[in-house]
């Protein structure tokens, strides 16, 4: 239920391999990173690369909390 803020592209630009991520995905992962659910600590998002479970379980984790389901 998050809504985008700005743009997409801008919310991808720090990342070096932003122009691998596919075009369907840009405005959810940018939504997602704006809301800080998703981002890495360094300069890459590693789009095509396998999700491990710990990477989904933080994922849901940073998601619950941004929803106030859960305390950080």
């Amino acid at each position: 239920n998050l809504k985008p803020q700005g743009d997409p592209v801008q919310a991808l630009s720090p990342y070096t391999d932003a122009q691998a991520v596919p075009k369907w995905a840009t405005p959810k992962l940018a939504t997602a990173i704006n809301a800080g659910i998703v981002g890495q600590e360094d300069d890459r998002l590693e789009p095509n690369k396998p999700a491990t479970r710990a990477d989904a379980a933080a994922y849901i984790y940073q998601a619950l909390v941004k929803e106030g389901k859960i305390k950080p």
